[in-house]
């Protein structure tokens, strides 16, 4: 899946209307200390202040005065700030920043969803370098560099007094594992059933933003009112499900789109229609 972040579009940036803050965002993965109006880009290495948000009419924004990029949701803020910082980390690989995630999506996929026989599928986000050198093609001292690499690099922590890694918070987790997630609905076009089966992994307590990133990305988009379902059954009804959404959803034009064709879907379930994502839907349309 391409997840490049569109170059060359010249905007002004409102990127989380209706969203979880900036601010907010850049704490969460790291990055707080450029959550203020005037200091050096999280994106590159400056010698002076070029980068800060600021805050109008209730929306955050922020203004780079090197780089004009649109992101419309919160996928694409967070890849794009997690891009930028491992392109200069992985210099010596001459990687680009998406190369990089793409290599995670992998190390996540392998041998990272465990179900055992009866049970709910769970997570194995405990990696280790013989797991990443699998991941990456099998045993070669390539693969060993690349893997230490990825490992030393702002998406992980090593695991106190063990040779394993875990993700350095778990808003990286989430977005890995939706990652994952619309790498699958991807598979089938046009249908959701590829969300039933790991429903529950939206469901956990500790990874609750996985829906929020899940519905950001394409196929996550189309599949909103699964998403909605499974967040209502493990909520129990509709409370505080629609601005955990809202928090994911692209913004203008598509966010509308999105939302209407989930309810034309939910509609055309007649007596079948699940009566907590209609509310839910009706909250986001407001």
């Amino acid at each position: 899946m391409n997840t490049d972040t569109p170059k060359n579009t010249r905007i002004d940036i409102n990127i989380l209307k209706e969203k979880c803050s900036l601010p907010d965002l850049l704490r969460r993965i790291g990055l707080g200390k450029h959550a203020k109006p005037s200091c050096p880009s999280p994106f590159r290495s400056d010698s002076k202040p070029s980068w800060g948000i600021f805050q109008r009419d209730g929306h955050w924004y922020f203004k780079d005065f090197a780089t004009d990029e649109r992101l419309t949701n919160m996928s694409q803020v967070h890849e794009a700030i997690l891009s930028e910082r491992l392109q200069k980390e992985l210099i010596e690989l001459q990687w680009a920043g998406d190369k990089a995630l793409a290599a995670v999506d992998v190390l996540v996929a392998t041998d990272g969803l465990v179900a055992a026989e009866g049970a709910a599928p769970q997570w194995n986000l405990q990696l280790t370098l013989p797991r990443c050198v699998k991941a990456m093609g099998g045993e070669t001292p390539d693969n060993h560099n690349v893997c230490e690499r990825l490992f030393q690099s702002v998406l992980f922590e090593r695991i106190q007094g063990q040779r394993e890694w875990k993700f350095a918070n778990q808003a990286i987790a989430d977005l890995f594992i939706a990652r994952w997630l619309d790498g699958q609905l991807a598979k089938t076009p046009g249908k959701c059933d590829a969300i039933d089966a790991p429903a529950s992994l939206l469901q956990e307590k500790d990874h609750r933003e996985v829906a929020t990133y899940l519905v950001s990305r394409p196929n996550g988009a189309r599949c909103l009112n699964q998403v909605a379902h499974a967040l209502c059954t493990a909520n129990g009804g509709a409370n505080g499900l629609a601005q955990q959404l809202s928090r994911g959803l692209p913004v203008g034009v598509a966010r509308i789109d999105t939302i209407t064709t989930a309810k034309d879907v939910e509609a055309a379930r007649g007596d079948k229609a699940d009566a907590c994502v209609n509310q839910v839907l009706g909250q986001l349309r407001k």
